[in-house]
């Protein structure tokens, strides 16, 4: 097996750098190879020239600042697509890895061959912060807990994408959207649907671990704590949810009511006016 690591970077050099240094001291399974790619997105805090300096065996590309997080991911599937390995792991740039977790990855991916494996993000608590995301009626989603697991496997509709393993084969039967479309969002989640759709759900494991940190920064423009006009733009633009984009993602995973869940997120900023300051007595 040959496996080809895509990490996403921008602008938090120490962050991945220390990140790195995790996965090198990673155990590496037996017959398999392992090769590293990150796609820095216009850092100007030195990452690309840390990165070239401590780990010169990296392959790193640099980009203008305008891909997002999933515009990344969807560069390094490109170049993945390019190579012979056999299987892209896909790891976020906050991850403090478990030595072992590309060994149970690994495992599972051949013993069930599985399209999509996850392992599960833990917080400093080792709770579970991210790991599968369950489809749920009206086009809602919710987060595995640790009840959803059985025998330490959760198989899941769909998946975060910090930390995961996918096989090649799913990625060219995949519908994978255009290079630009996808910009911050959604492009993990579109990735676990298209497994689930072709009838490969993602395995999550709960032995394979890493450790990293919630985002705290998803889905503040549904407060209304600033004007709805700055809130719409917000949601509208590149970390939002581009309408674009969003539409892609309704008409193919939504059903029949696509044009509602569409029309959903867009709705509901422009109905919650920002609220008023409370009269201090």
């Amino acid at each position: 097996m040959k496996v080809f690591a895509v990490i996403p970077v921008h602008n938090r050099k120490n962050t991945t750098l220390k990140m790195l240094s995790s996965l090198a001291q990673i155990s590496r399974p037996q017959g398999v190879d392992l090769s590293v790619c990150v796609i820095d997105d216009g850092s100007t805090d030195g990452t690309f020239e840390a990165i070239k300096k401590a780990h010169p065996e990296i392959e790193v590309h640099r980009s203008d600042g305008n891909l997002f997080w999933s515009g990344a991911v969807r560069l390094g599937i490109d170049h993945f697509l390019q190579t012979d390995a056999t299987h892209l792991w896909l790891l976020n740039d906050d991850l403090t890895l478990d030595p072992h977790c590309l060994s149970h990855m690994v495992k599972a991916a051949t013993q069930h061959s599985s399209w999509v494996v996850s392992a599960t993000v833990l917080d400093r608590d080792d709770k579970l912060l991210y790991g599968g995301i369950f489809k749920l009626p009206f086009f809602r989603f919710r987060k595995a807990t640790d009840d959803d697991f059985e025998n330490g496997v959760c198989h899941a509709d769909t998946v975060n994408g910090n930390c995961l393993l996918i096989s090649r084969e799913a990625l060219l039967q995949f519908r994978l959207p255009a290079q630009g479309l996808y910009r911050q969002e959604a492009l993990d989640m579109y990735i676990g649907l298209e497994a689930t759709r072709l009838g490969k759900r993602p395995m999550i494991l709960r032995n394979a671990t890493c450790n990293g940190e919630a985002n705290t920064t998803k889905f503040w423009f549904y407060a209304a704590t600033s004007p709805v006009g700055n809130r719409l733009r917000a949601l509208m633009g590149p970390k939002g949810l581009p309408p674009k984009m969003y539409w892609d993602f309704c008409r193919k995973f939504a059903g029949p009511l696509a044009p509602f869940y569409f029309v959903r997120p867009y709705a509901r900023v422009l109905l919650t006016p920002k609220s008023k300051p409370r009269a201090v007595s």
